[in-house]
């Protein structure tokens, strides 16, 4: 079992008018391949984590590098999961938006296993889209 962090900067202007669509696409996607995770979007920016197997994970990292309106796609973390079980059990894809002055900041500014502990720490200041949490 992997984790990943990815980043993104969608240079596609409607942006926040388009999330709510690739969330549910992802979400398809994600539960067909046995991926489970969390995706962060600020208003301009998106950060997502996913768990699962390599080939899955490869296989969906190369199909959002391929998608013009994420962008440039960063990992910022990839390695083995270090827990025993998965972090986001049964969500396909929760989605969230950071509260309050809590940005994604840190996490683009980061890579590796720091990208963890800033991810950890946004979590308890994220507001869940409707419909997003264990989606």
């Amino acid at each position: 079992m992997i984790e990943l962090i990815h980043t993104s900067e969608p240079g596609d202007s409607n942006i926040a008018a388009r999330i709510a669509q690739l969330a549910r696409e992802s979400r398809r996607g994600n539960r067909a391949a046995g991926l489970t995770g969390l995706l962060i979007f600020d208003g301009w920016r998106c950060c997502e984590y996913l768990e699962g197997e390599a080939e899955a994970l490869d296989r969906r990292l190369g199909l959002l590098a391929a998608d013009p309106a994420l962008g440039s796609v960063t990992v910022r973390h990839r390695a083995p999961l270090a827990l025993p079980e998965r972090r986001f059990h049964g969500w396909s894809l929760s989605f969230a938006e950071p509260a309050g002055p809590h940005s994604l900041d840190a996490l683009f500014a980061n890579l590796g296993p720091a990208c963890i502990v800033h991810l950890l720490a946004l979590m308890p200041w994220l507001d869940s889209a409707p419909g997003g949490v264990g989606v």
